[in-house]
Protein backbone atom coordinates (compact mmCIF):
# COMPACT_ATOMS: atom_id res chain seq x y z
CA UNK A 1 0.00 0.00 0.00
CA UNK A 2 2.52 2.42 0.49
CA UNK A 3 4.61 1.36 -2.40
CA UNK A 4 1.40 2.46 -4.57
CA UNK A 5 0.75 5.70 -2.56
CA UNK A 6 4.10 6.88 -3.61
CA UNK A 7 3.40 6.08 -6.70
CA UNK A 8 0.49 7.87 -6.58
CA UNK A 9 1.61 10.91 -5.25
CA UNK A 10 5.01 10.71 -8.00
CA UNK A 11 2.04 11.01 -10.67
CA UNK A 12 0.55 13.76 -9.00
CA UNK A 13 3.43 15.83 -8.95
CA UNK A 14 5.16 14.77 -12.42
CA UNK A 15 2.05 13.68 -15.02
CA UNK A 16 4.83 11.30 -16.09
CA UNK A 17 3.84 10.33 -20.27
CA UNK A 18 5.00 7.21 -22.53
CA UNK A 19 6.69 8.90 -25.21
CA UNK A 20 6.65 7.02 -28.69
CA UNK A 21 7.35 7.93 -31.92
CA UNK A 22 5.16 11.13 -33.56
CA UNK A 23 3.32 11.79 -36.51
CA UNK A 24 4.10 15.30 -37.08
CA UNK A 25 1.53 17.69 -38.74
CA UNK A 26 -1.42 17.93 -36.36
CA UNK A 27 -1.91 21.69 -38.00
CA UNK A 28 -2.41 20.16 -41.17
CA UNK A 29 -0.46 21.43 -44.24
CA UNK A 30 1.44 24.61 -43.46
CA UNK A 31 3.76 25.56 -40.74
CA UNK A 32 6.03 29.01 -39.78
CA UNK A 33 9.70 28.43 -39.64
CA UNK A 34 12.57 31.13 -38.97
CA UNK A 35 15.26 29.51 -41.17
CA UNK A 36 15.34 28.53 -44.50
CA UNK A 37 17.06 25.46 -43.97
CA UNK A 38 14.23 24.27 -41.24
CA UNK A 39 13.42 20.13 -41.58
CA UNK A 40 10.35 19.10 -40.14
CA UNK A 41 10.31 15.32 -39.83
CA UNK A 42 9.13 12.36 -37.34
CA UNK A 43 12.43 11.78 -35.81
CA UNK A 44 12.79 10.37 -32.43
CA UNK A 45 10.25 9.00 -29.60
CA UNK A 46 8.94 12.55 -29.59
CA UNK A 47 5.07 12.17 -28.94
CA UNK A 48 5.37 12.42 -25.33
CA UNK A 49 3.36 15.21 -22.54
CA UNK A 50 4.10 18.37 -24.35
CA UNK A 51 2.89 16.71 -28.16
CA UNK A 52 -0.25 15.17 -26.52
CA UNK A 53 -1.08 18.49 -25.38
CA UNK A 54 -1.11 20.14 -28.19
CA UNK A 55 -3.09 17.29 -29.92
CA UNK A 56 -5.81 16.96 -27.99
CA UNK A 57 -6.33 20.03 -25.45
CA UNK A 58 -7.91 22.25 -28.12
CA UNK A 59 -10.79 19.33 -27.48
CA UNK A 60 -11.19 20.67 -24.15
CA UNK A 61 -10.65 24.40 -24.08
CA UNK A 62 -10.54 25.75 -27.95
CA UNK A 63 -10.79 29.59 -26.85
CA UNK A 64 -7.98 29.04 -25.14
CA UNK A 65 -5.75 27.33 -27.43
CA UNK A 66 -6.99 29.27 -29.97
CA UNK A 67 -5.92 32.48 -28.26
CA UNK A 68 -2.75 31.31 -27.52
CA UNK A 69 -2.13 30.53 -31.01
CA UNK A 70 -3.54 33.91 -32.55
CA UNK A 71 -0.84 35.72 -29.56
CA UNK A 72 1.85 33.43 -30.89
CA UNK A 73 1.18 34.32 -34.52
CA UNK A 74 1.43 37.98 -34.02
CA UNK A 75 4.33 37.75 -31.97
CA UNK A 76 6.09 36.01 -34.95
CA UNK A 77 4.87 38.43 -37.40
CA UNK A 78 7.14 40.61 -35.46
CA UNK A 79 10.33 38.67 -36.93
CA UNK A 80 11.50 39.62 -40.27
CA UNK A 81 12.69 36.16 -41.14
CA UNK A 82 8.64 34.82 -40.52
CA UNK A 83 8.85 32.07 -43.41
CA UNK A 84 5.15 30.57 -44.45
CA UNK A 85 5.92 26.48 -45.75
CA UNK A 86 4.46 23.70 -46.87
CA UNK A 87 4.87 20.83 -45.27
CA UNK A 88 3.90 18.75 -47.86
CA UNK A 89 5.51 20.40 -50.81
CA UNK A 90 8.42 22.19 -48.89
CA UNK A 91 7.45 25.06 -51.14
CA UNK A 92 7.49 28.31 -49.19
CA UNK A 93 6.69 32.54 -49.02
CA UNK A 94 8.43 35.24 -47.05
CA UNK A 95 7.22 38.72 -46.12
CA UNK A 96 4.00 40.25 -45.47
CA UNK A 97 2.58 37.13 -48.37
CA UNK A 98 3.03 34.93 -45.43
CA UNK A 99 1.98 36.83 -42.59
CA UNK A 100 -0.89 37.39 -44.33
CA UNK A 101 -1.77 33.89 -45.10
CA UNK A 102 -0.48 32.43 -41.74
CA UNK A 103 -2.87 30.67 -39.71
CA UNK A 104 -3.71 28.84 -36.14
CA UNK A 105 -3.36 25.49 -38.02
CA UNK A 106 0.10 26.78 -39.13
CA UNK A 107 1.28 27.93 -36.08
CA UNK A 108 0.09 24.31 -33.86
CA UNK A 109 2.70 22.83 -36.06
CA UNK A 110 5.06 25.18 -34.67
CA UNK A 111 4.24 24.44 -31.69
CA UNK A 112 4.82 20.79 -32.25
CA UNK A 113 8.22 21.30 -34.09
CA UNK A 114 9.61 23.04 -31.12
CA UNK A 115 8.02 20.39 -29.31
CA UNK A 116 10.35 17.99 -31.32
CA UNK A 117 12.89 19.69 -30.76
CA UNK A 118 12.88 19.95 -26.64
CA UNK A 119 12.49 16.25 -26.94
CA UNK A 120 15.58 15.54 -28.98
CA UNK A 121 17.76 17.78 -26.99
CA UNK A 122 17.97 20.36 -29.92
CA UNK A 123 18.53 23.72 -29.68
CA UNK A 124 15.52 26.54 -30.55
CA UNK A 125 16.37 29.33 -32.70
CA UNK A 126 15.87 32.38 -30.62
CA UNK A 127 12.32 33.43 -32.38
CA UNK A 128 11.08 29.39 -30.88
CA UNK A 129 12.36 30.42 -27.64
CA UNK A 130 9.92 33.43 -27.32
CA UNK A 131 6.75 31.65 -28.80
CA UNK A 132 7.84 28.69 -25.57
CA UNK A 133 5.91 31.44 -23.38
CA UNK A 134 2.14 30.25 -25.13
CA UNK A 135 2.92 27.03 -24.89
CA UNK A 136 3.97 26.72 -21.21
CA UNK A 137 0.93 27.60 -19.81
CA UNK A 138 -1.36 25.28 -22.10
CA UNK A 139 0.83 22.45 -21.00
CA UNK A 140 0.69 23.21 -17.57
CA UNK A 141 -3.38 23.80 -17.83
CA UNK A 142 -3.42 20.25 -19.41
CA UNK A 143 -0.91 18.69 -16.94
CA UNK A 144 -3.49 19.98 -14.40
CA UNK A 145 -6.61 18.73 -15.97
CA UNK A 146 -5.20 15.57 -15.84
CA UNK A 147 -4.21 15.06 -12.06
CA UNK A 148 -7.68 16.68 -11.66
CA UNK A 149 -9.67 13.73 -13.31
CA UNK A 150 -6.75 11.69 -11.16
CA UNK A 151 -7.55 13.05 -7.84
CA UNK A 152 -11.28 13.62 -8.57
CA UNK A 153 -11.97 10.24 -9.95
CA UNK A 154 -15.05 7.88 -7.97
CA UNK A 155 -13.82 4.16 -8.27
CA UNK A 156 -16.37 2.03 -9.89
CA UNK A 157 -15.03 -1.07 -9.57
CA UNK A 158 -16.63 -2.55 -6.86
CA UNK A 159 -20.22 -1.12 -7.50
CA UNK A 160 -21.88 -4.14 -8.89
CA UNK A 161 -25.25 -2.47 -9.42
CA UNK A 162 -25.50 -1.50 -12.85
CA UNK A 163 -28.06 0.76 -12.36
CA UNK A 164 -26.02 2.34 -9.72
CA UNK A 165 -23.27 3.58 -11.96
CA UNK A 166 -25.66 4.32 -14.58
CA UNK A 167 -26.63 6.32 -12.33
CA UNK A 168 -22.85 8.07 -11.72
CA UNK A 169 -22.51 8.25 -15.07
CA UNK A 170 -26.03 10.17 -15.71
CA UNK A 171 -24.66 12.67 -12.88
CA UNK A 172 -21.21 13.34 -14.94
CA UNK A 173 -19.03 12.42 -12.41
CA UNK A 174 -15.65 11.43 -12.93
CA UNK A 175 -14.74 7.95 -12.61
CA UNK A 176 -12.36 4.87 -13.03
CA UNK A 177 -12.19 1.84 -14.10
CA UNK A 178 -9.77 -0.99 -15.27
CA UNK A 179 -10.05 -2.64 -18.66
CA UNK A 180 -7.25 -5.31 -19.87
CA UNK A 181 -5.91 -5.54 -23.28
CA UNK A 182 -4.37 -8.63 -23.97
CA UNK A 183 -4.11 -9.18 -20.58
CA UNK A 184 -1.96 -6.12 -19.65
CA UNK A 185 -4.41 -3.77 -17.11
CA UNK A 186 -5.29 -0.17 -18.39
CA UNK A 187 -6.29 2.22 -15.85
CA UNK A 188 -9.06 4.82 -16.64
CA UNK A 189 -10.58 7.65 -15.99
CA UNK A 190 -13.68 8.51 -17.10
CA UNK A 191 -15.55 11.83 -17.22
CA UNK A 192 -19.27 11.35 -18.73
CA UNK A 193 -20.07 15.07 -18.83
CA UNK A 194 -17.72 15.25 -22.10
CA UNK A 195 -16.34 11.78 -22.51
CA UNK A 196 -12.41 12.66 -21.33
CA UNK A 197 -10.25 9.91 -20.91
CA UNK A 198 -7.30 9.60 -19.23
CA UNK A 199 -5.59 6.35 -19.79
CA UNK A 200 -2.60 5.35 -17.65
CA UNK A 201 -0.35 1.90 -17.90
CA UNK A 202 3.20 1.55 -16.23
CA UNK A 203 2.74 4.15 -13.84
CA UNK A 204 2.72 6.26 -17.03
CA UNK A 205 0.15 7.83 -18.66
CA UNK A 206 -0.98 6.94 -21.93
CA UNK A 207 -3.24 9.70 -23.34
CA UNK A 208 -5.43 12.27 -22.24
CA UNK A 209 -8.44 13.14 -24.90
CA UNK A 210 -12.35 13.16 -25.64
CA UNK A 211 -13.97 10.53 -27.31
CA UNK A 212 -16.92 12.70 -28.57
CA UNK A 213 -15.00 15.91 -29.87
CA UNK A 214 -17.45 18.04 -29.14
CA UNK A 215 -20.14 16.10 -27.10
CA UNK A 216 -20.83 13.88 -24.72
CA UNK A 217 -22.52 11.15 -26.10
CA UNK A 218 -22.44 8.03 -24.17
CA UNK A 219 -22.92 6.05 -26.75
CA UNK A 220 -19.88 6.88 -28.73
CA UNK A 221 -18.25 5.85 -25.12
CA UNK A 222 -19.99 2.41 -25.08
CA UNK A 223 -18.92 1.63 -29.03
CA UNK A 224 -15.27 2.64 -27.83
CA UNK A 225 -14.59 0.24 -24.99
CA UNK A 226 -16.77 -2.75 -26.97
CA UNK A 227 -14.31 -3.44 -28.75
CA UNK A 228 -10.48 -4.81 -27.63
CA UNK A 229 -11.04 -4.22 -24.28
CA UNK A 230 -12.30 -6.37 -21.74
CA UNK A 231 -13.69 -4.41 -18.72
CA UNK A 232 -12.78 -6.06 -15.61
CA UNK A 233 -16.69 -5.34 -13.43
CA UNK A 234 -19.33 -6.94 -15.27
CA UNK A 235 -21.65 -4.23 -13.83
CA UNK A 236 -20.11 -1.05 -15.17
CA UNK A 237 -19.62 -2.52 -18.70
CA UNK A 238 -23.28 -3.61 -18.48
CA UNK A 239 -23.80 0.22 -17.48
CA UNK A 240 -22.27 1.46 -20.60
CA UNK A 241 -23.46 -0.72 -22.65
CA UNK A 242 -26.90 0.50 -21.47
CA UNK A 243 -26.27 3.90 -24.06
CA UNK A 244 -26.41 1.57 -26.89
CA UNK A 245 -24.49 2.32 -30.11
CA UNK A 246 -24.41 5.62 -31.90
CA UNK A 247 -27.05 7.15 -34.31
CA UNK A 248 -24.95 6.18 -37.41
CA UNK A 249 -24.37 2.52 -36.42
CA UNK A 250 -27.85 1.79 -35.65
CA UNK A 251 -29.46 3.40 -39.10
CA UNK A 252 -26.59 1.39 -40.95
CA UNK A 253 -28.10 -1.93 -39.67
CA UNK A 254 -30.94 -1.86 -41.75
CA UNK A 255 -28.94 -1.48 -44.92
CA UNK A 256 -27.39 -4.48 -44.23
CA UNK A 257 -30.48 -6.65 -43.80
CA UNK A 258 -31.92 -5.62 -47.12
CA UNK A 259 -28.74 -7.02 -48.56
CA UNK A 260 -30.12 -10.71 -50.77
CA UNK A 261 -28.07 -13.94 -49.66
CA UNK A 262 -26.17 -13.74 -53.12
CA UNK A 263 -24.90 -10.57 -52.19
CA UNK A 264 -23.51 -10.83 -48.69
CA UNK A 265 -19.79 -11.18 -48.94
CA UNK A 266 -17.30 -13.47 -46.31
CA UNK A 267 -16.35 -10.92 -43.61
CA UNK A 268 -12.56 -10.70 -43.54
CA UNK A 269 -10.45 -9.14 -40.88
CA UNK A 270 -11.69 -5.64 -39.77
CA UNK A 271 -8.61 -3.48 -39.95
CA UNK A 272 -10.24 -0.71 -38.29
CA UNK A 273 -11.83 -2.80 -35.34
CA UNK A 274 -8.26 -3.91 -34.78
CA UNK A 275 -7.03 -0.27 -34.80
CA UNK A 276 -10.00 0.82 -32.19
CA UNK A 277 -9.07 -2.18 -29.73
CA UNK A 278 -4.96 -1.48 -29.86
CA UNK A 279 -5.70 2.13 -28.89
CA UNK A 280 -7.90 1.28 -26.12
CA UNK A 281 -5.10 -0.55 -25.08
CA UNK A 282 -2.88 2.86 -25.20
CA UNK A 283 -1.34 1.49 -28.72
CA UNK A 284 0.26 4.55 -30.67
CA UNK A 285 -0.98 5.13 -33.99
CA UNK A 286 2.51 3.99 -35.48
CA UNK A 287 2.71 0.89 -33.23
CA UNK A 288 -1.10 0.11 -34.47
CA UNK A 289 0.35 0.40 -38.14
CA UNK A 290 2.96 -1.90 -37.35
CA UNK A 291 0.80 -4.54 -35.85
CA UNK A 292 -2.27 -4.97 -38.56
CA UNK A 293 0.27 -4.76 -41.56
CA UNK A 294 2.18 -7.45 -39.38
CA UNK A 295 -1.10 -9.93 -38.48
CA UNK A 296 -3.27 -9.12 -42.13
CA UNK A 297 -0.60 -7.95 -44.42
CA UNK A 298 -2.27 -4.40 -44.94
CA UNK A 299 -0.32 -1.42 -44.95
CA UNK A 300 -2.27 1.57 -43.47
CA UNK A 301 -1.09 4.69 -43.64
CA UNK A 302 -0.60 6.56 -40.16
CA UNK A 303 -2.70 9.30 -40.81
CA UNK A 304 -5.62 6.67 -41.54
CA UNK A 305 -5.15 4.85 -39.04
CA UNK A 306 -5.34 8.13 -36.37
CA UNK A 307 -9.14 8.79 -38.38
CA UNK A 308 -9.81 5.22 -37.63
CA UNK A 309 -9.16 6.04 -33.95
CA UNK A 310 -10.29 9.74 -33.54
CA UNK A 311 -7.08 10.61 -32.11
Amino acid sequence: MKLLLENWNRYLKEVEFHDSPDEDKPGKNQIIVFDPNEEYNIEGDTHGGLSHMIKHYMEFEPSKVASALKQAIEKAKGFDNFILRSVKSGQAVTGDEAKNAANENAMLNTFDMINDKLKNNQPLTNEEEQLKQFISPLNTEYQNLINSYMSSAADVENIQDAAAIKQVLDAGKIIKFIGAYKGKPVQYFFNPSNTGLVAYKDQKVATLFRIDKKGNDLSKAAKYFSRGVELKNPAFAKALASFGAPQATQQSQPQKKQRSAGQQKKKGPNPRAMAMGMSRGGKTPEEIQAQIKKSIGIDISVDNIKKMIGA
